[in-house]
């Protein structure tokens, strides 16, 4: 069986390519799944039946590699990833001495933007944020 590749084109609902990646194959995304169920809170019992819950979902996901490289990649810390929870991607970062996390900035930020940008992704939230500022200095200069 041939893969996508991690991004690639897709004109079939439109007249105009779509730049696609990896997310829009994960069954997190596709598939009826409440958010909070990939975001378990503490370790009570029923955080630990999310957990069992949400693995099950991962396991069965396509593009479960990816979606663990990028959450390493990008040091994500918070939620399941790739199949992982947060202890055990902070275990493998410890483990191959990759640096400690740093929070990632929010979108609609200038760095986000910078960030989506050098990943090759289209946020809209960021995209919009930076309009409004180039705007807002062409109106202050």
């Amino acid at each position: 069986m041939s893969r996508l590749p991690a991004v690639y084109y897709d004109t079939s609902a439109t007249s105009y390519p779509i730049v696609r990646d990896w997310r829009h194959d994960a069954l997190c995304r596709t598939e009826d799944h409440p958010l909070e169920l990939f975001h378990p809170v503490g370790i009570t019992n029923e955080a630990k039946t999310q957990t069992a819950e949400a693995k099950a979902v991962c396991a069965r996901c396509p593009v479960v590699r990816e979606c663990g490289a990028y959450a390493l990649s990008e040091g994500i810390d918070g939620g399941l990833w790739g199949g992982m929870t947060e202890d055990e991607r902070r275990d493998i970062r410890k483990r191959s001495g990759a640096a400690p996390v740093v929070a990632l900035e929010p979108c609609g930020t200038e760095a986000a933007l910078k960030r989506h940008e050098r990943a090759g992704e289209r946020c809209e939230t960021c995209r919009r944020a930076g309009s409004v500022r180039r705007a807002e200095q062409r109106v202050s200069a």
